[in-house]
Parts: structure tokens; C-alpha cells; sequence
């Protein structure tokens, strides 16, 4: 996902500069405007409490967002199909031990959601970090 909002700034500022550049005069090698673009991605999956499914019938209207309890606009809003890079990390030591069958299950139950295009790795950690 935050591929995809590096792809759209890069194109957004390829599109100002190109515009900048038409607008130049020939006295002027300056652009007639600057142009600063914030975008901050946010990712949800809504499933059905009832189904357990992915709600996809989703629309702008029907999230809020909110930063220090101020509501922020959803400008942009979308449901993209683009493969995922998602990394699982287990922690195997002393104080997870107990929990561990609920969370590789949890673990399992979010690898069945992934389209076959996704990219998965896992990684354990005891005393250290390993990729498997």
C-alpha cells in the first residue's frame, strides 16, 4: 500500500512539473507555484462478525478516522486489488508460550484471507530475529 502512495506522489509531482514547466516564461527558469502533497495511507479489512467474511460493499461514508480526537477528511478512498507483502512475526518466548496455539491460529485464519499474488514471510523471535 505504500507503494502505491509513492507511486501516486511521484506521478502527482510529475504532473505539477510538467505543468511548472509549461508555465515558465522564457525569462523565468522558476516555477509559477510549489506544490507540498500529505497523504497518509491507512489500511482496514472489515469482516462480518456474523460470516467472518470481508465486507467489500464498503464506501468513504462509512469509516472515520481521527487523529488526537479530531476527525480528519477521507479525501481519497479506494479498494485496491494490488498483491500484498505481509510479514508474520512469532514471538516464542517464556510469556508467549501460553497463548501461542491462539496466535499461530489467528495467524492461519489471516493466511486464508491472502489472494495467491500475495507475498508472505514469516519470522520467529526467541532471543533473536530469524526469516525463515
Amino acid at each position: 500500500m505504500r507503494r502505491i502512495a509513492l507511486l501516486l506522489l511521484a506521478l502527482l509531482f510529475a504532473f505539477f512539473a510538467g505543468q511548472a514547466c509549461l508555465a515558465q516564461s522564457p525569462a523565468t527558469a522558476e516555477p509559477l507555484f510549489r506544490v507540498t502533497v500529505r497523504v497518509e495511507v491507512v489500511d482496514a479489512q472489515v469482516l462480518s462478525k456474523k460470516t467472518k467474511h470481508a465486507v467489500s460493499s464498503l464506501q468513504r461514508e462509512d469509516f472515520q478516522v481521527y487523529e488526537d480526537n479530531v476527525r480528519q477528511e477521507i479525501t481519497s478512498f479506494s479498494q485496491d486489488q494490488l498483491p500484498l507483502s505481509v510479514v508474520i512475526l512469532f514471538d516464542l518466548t517464556d510469556s508467549v508460550r501460553p497463548v501461542l496455539i491462539s496466535l499461530a491460529e489467528g495467524a492461519l485464519e489471516s493466511l486464508q484471507r491472502l489472494k495467491p499474488e500475495d507475498e508472505v514471510s514469516v519470522m520467529t523471535y526467541a532471543a533473536s530475529a530469524h526469516l525463515g
